[in-house]
């Protein structure tokens, strides 16, 4: 048995709003509904917390412009408490270290840190793997941000020029080892406008908030049996564009929000955003 989905929260006015946002302003619409996909991914919206899945939902249907701050802690915000600090290069913080030290993934990398320097066991592979690259064992583990921060030993007693030179050439290899290349995206009021004009942040709610409400509300009243039906284009397409009737709407919602929408939730995307912020300031 199935019914089709309840979207009678959708209001498309609710939006306008939009047309004012600045680039952080979209930063922060993005970033929160990544924050739900991922929770999603988790299993985890029926958390509780402000910061679950589903309190994130109910505050977006009565305001999809999201004002609020989110839980990912901010690192620009203590950089400039050390005069050495830059925006792309500063002293590794002690909750990077932490944060990764305490992972379960890692757990046998610090056994065999024991056995090899505390216990003086000599075993190839173990010291392999001991003096891996730090961040390359992050990476395969799959914490962190996938290459977006890094760690670099320097010997301050080595001059200006042999450092500058050597982390000049680290970095060109570096990136070539691990495919990490810098952000060469500019984001204009033109590109805001275009997001605004597309409705990316309505479709992006509709196929994401919808479902997820209507199978939340299904298994509140005991009915997991009740599956609610797949939204057609034709009906998403009727939500995003009421007032585009004099045209094919179902084919621009294919052919020109649904590719820029999929580039926008891209992590590459929200990063690059990110990074133009950042260097900003």
């Amino acid at each position: 048995m199935s019914k089709e989905l309840d979207v009678s929260w959708f209001d498309l006015k609710k939006y306008d709003a939009l047309a004012e946002l600045d680039l952080s302003g979209w930063q922060r619409q993005i970033e929160i509904r990544q924050l739900i996909s991922y929770d999603l991914e988790k299993d985890s919206c029926y958390d509780a917390g402000d910061y679950s899945a589903s309190e994130l939902f109910k505050r977006l249907k009565k305001n999809p412009i999201w004002t609020g701050g989110t839980r990912e802690w901010d690192i620009g915000r203590t950089l400039n408490k050390y005069p050495f600090n830059t925006h792309s290069v500063y002293s590794t913080p002690a909750l990077f270290e932490w944060f990764n030290g305490n992972e379960d993934r890692l757990h046998h990398i610090w056994e065999c840190c024991e056995n090899v320097y505390s216990q003086n066991i000599e075993d190839e592979k173990q010291e392999d793997l001991i003096n891996t690259p730090y961040d390359l064992l992050i990476q395969q583990a799959g914490i962190g941000e996938s290459g977006k921060f890094t760690n670099v030993t320097v010997d301050l007693t080595a001059t200006d020029e042999q450092i500058l030179g050597d982390f000049k050439y680290w970095l060109s290899e570096y990136r070539k080892a691990t495919g990490c290349e810098s952000n060469k995206n500019n984001f204009s009021n033109k590109d805001l406008s275009c997001w605004h004009k597309l409705r990316l942040l309505p479709y992006i709610d509709v196929i994401l908030i919808s479902p997820v409400m209507e199978l939340l509300q299904h298994l509140k009243k005991g009915n997991e049996g009740l599956v609610a039906k797949p939204m057609t284009q034709a009906r998403i397409a009727n939500l995003i564009f009421p007032d585009y009737q004099h045209i094919d709407i179902v084919d621009k919602l294919r052919r020109t929000t649904k590719p820029k929408v999929e580039q926008l939730f891209k992590d590459k995307t929200l990063k690059a955003i990110e990074a133009q912020l950042s260097s900003s300031i």
